[in-house]
């Protein structure tokens, strides 16, 4: 009885260490391949499959510019929205503008920012000079 006892341990250690040789093995191959990646600077290179084409997306096509009305056609400029069309071109202009005021808008509350530090910084000299004391202000 003892002779099976020991034949289970024996198995069991068995499988034990050829479990942890391979948990192993697989953290080597891991860890060499991520060094390989690194020393190459191949770290997320698309590479197309072995014997095959490049699948390349078709381009979207644009939509088809809206027909010109015809200057002879008063029955369709009767239906033209002349206010809807001014208010097209006027948000298509308002757009760039828009990002621009937001960078000055940035930049004049940095310089604010600024000052209301230099401001900061004048009020504690001026207290430091009037009460002749070694406090800091910060």
């Amino acid at each position: 009885m003892e002779k099976a006892f020991e034949i289970q341990k024996q198995v069991r250690d068995n499988a034990k260490t050829f479990q942890t040789y391979i948990t192993d093995l697989q953290n080597w191959e891991a860890e060499m391949k991520r060094k390989e990646a690194a020393l190459n600077g191949d770290f997320a290179q698309d590479l197309p499959p072995v014997r095959s084409k490049v699948k390349r997306e078709k381009p979207l096509q644009s939509k088809k510019p809206e027909k010109k009305i015809a200057s002879s056609d008063y029955s369709a400029w009767e239906k033209f929205d002349v206010e809807k069309a001014c208010e097209d071109i006027d948000m298509a202009e308002v757009g760039p503008v828009s990002l621009d005021s937001k960078k000055s808008q940035k930049e004049k509350q940095e310089k604010l920012r600024e000052e209301a530090q230099y401001e900061k910084e004048r009020v504690c000299i001026t207290i430091l000079n009037t009460s002749n004391t070694t406090h800091y202000c910060k």
